[in-house]
C-alpha cells in the first residue's frame, strides 16, 4: 500500500513542472519531474543512512514530506489566482502513428506484465543487486558492509537505492523489476524529445520512441533488475 506515497509525489511533480514552465511539452515536465523525484530519493536516502534510519517509516515520512510541499505549493497558487494546467495528451492524427502507438503501449504492456508476474531472477539480481539491498534493509543505511562479492559495494548503488525504498515500502521485492521498466518509459520520452528538438516530424517522433522499445537488450532487460535502462535514462 505504502509503495503507492512515490507514485502520487511523481504526478504531484508532473504537474508542478506543467505549472511552473510556460507552454511546457508535456515530455519536458515529465523529464524534469524524473530528475526532481530521483534527487529527492537519493539526497534523502543520504540523509537517513546518516542516522542509521533508512526504515520503513522513515522512509513513508520523507515521502510524506514532499507530497506535502506539493500540496502547499498547489494551494498557495489556488490562492493567488492561478489555475492548475494539467499534462495535455494528445491521441495521433494519422492511422500510421495510432498504430506505433498501439504498438509502443503494447511493448510496455508486456513488458510490465512480466516485471510483475515473473521475480527477480537473473545472475546479477541473486548476486549483487538484490543483495545489497537487503543488507542495507538489514542496516538500515546505504553503507559498506563485510561481504567476498565485491560488486556488492563497488559499483555505483543508483538504481539499487531506488529499489530500496521500494523494498521497504512494498515489504519485498515485488516491485524491484520496475525500476528498471520506469527508466525505460523515461527513457523513450526523452527519446522522442530530442527527435522532436532535431526538427522531427510527430510520426517521425513516434518512430524513434517504437525504434528505441524494440532494441532485444532493451526488451530483455525492461523487465528485470538490471540497470543499463536506469544508465540510458540518465544519457538521455
Amino acid at each position: 500500500m505504502w509503495a503507492i506515497l512515490p507514485l502520487l509525489v511523481f504526478w504531484g511533480d508532473f504537474v508542478f513542472f506543467n505549472n511552473l514552465i510556460p507552454k511546457c511539452d508535456w515530455r519536458r515536465a515529465f523529464l524534469c519531474a524524473s530528475i526532481l523525484w530521483t534527487s529527492f530519493l537519493i539526497v534523502s536516502t543520504e540523509i537517513l543512512s546518516f542516522f542509521k534510519a533508512v526504515t520503513q517509516w522513515d522512509v513513508i515520512f520523507v515521502w510524506f514530506v514532499h507530497l506535502l510541499a506539493i500540496m502547499v505549493f498547489f494551494i498557495w497558487r489556488r490562492t493567488r489566482g492561478y489555475h492548475f494546467r494539467f499534462p495535455a495528451f494528445r491521441l495521433p492524427d494519422s492511422l500510421f502513428d495510432r498504430v506505433l502507438l498501439i504498438l509502443f503501449i503494447g511493448i510496455l504492456g508486456l513488458t510490465g506484465f512480466l516485471a510483475w508476474k515473473v521475480p527477480p531472477q537473473t545472475y546479477d539480481a541473486l548476486t549483487y543487486h538484490l543483495s545489497r539491498v537487503a543488507h542495507w534493509a538489514q542496516l538500515h543505511a546505504v553503507r559498506h558492509f563485510a561481504t567476498g562479492i565485491e560488486r556488492q559495494i563497488v559499483n555505483q548503488p543508483g538504481a539499487e537505492i531506488i529499489q530500496l525504498h521500494f523494498y521497504l515500502l512494498a515489504n519485498g521485492d515485488r516491485l524491484a523489476n520496475f525500476i528498471e521498466w520506469s527508466a525505460m518509459l523515461c527513457s523513450l520520452i526523452g527519446v522522442s524529445l530530442i527527435a522532436k528538438q532535431f526538427g522531427a516530424q510527430p510520426s517521425s517522433q513516434w518512430i524513434s520512441a517504437v525504434f528505441a522499445a524494440t532494441l532485444p537488450m532493451g526488451l530483455v532487460q525492461a523487465s528485470s533488475t538490471m540497470t543499463d535502462y536506469v544508465i540510458s535514462f540518465w544519457m538521455v
